[in-house]
């Protein structure tokens, strides 16, 4: 399921607060895109025989995705079709996002969370304990 049907799934049951994709794209300060063969001559270690050929091919077709927060958290997520004849740019950029968007949304989760516990907190102040 992507952030999509979660979300419209949601909207029809939920009416406390939640997290919803409006929230999480508010959230996003920026997206990156890269393809991993981008990262081969940074140091990439070749190893159980693999040459670097073999290495760029499947390199060529691993997208990655980098989203940064406003408050400066980087999610990264990444998609590569099992055979290089299938990759299509446009949606390994679709699934990439859609993993790190997997990864935001319960970190928002506990975000808000801790705003409603701390707002609980705050009506008992005072009051003995």
């Amino acid at each position: 399921m992507n952030a999509n049907e979660i979300e419209q799934a949601s909207a029809k049951i939920y009416k406390a607060p939640r997290v919803t994709l409006a929230d999480i794209e508010a959230a996003i300060a920026s997206v990156t895109y890269t393809a991993a063969s981008a990262l081969l001559h940074t140091g990439t270690e070749w190893r159980n025989g693999a040459s670097i050929s073999e290495a760029e091919r499947t390199t060529q077709v691993y997208t990655i995705c980098m989203v940064t927060l406003r408050n400066g958290w980087v999610v990264i997520g990444g998609a590569a079709p099992a055979s290089p004849e299938n990759f299509d740019p446009e949606h390994g950029r679709k699934l990439a996002l859609d993993k790190c968007m997997q990864q935001i949304w319960p970190l928002m989760g506990f975000a808000l969370k801790q705003h409603l516990y701390d707002r609980r907190d705050v009506g008992t102040v005072g009051q003995g304990g």
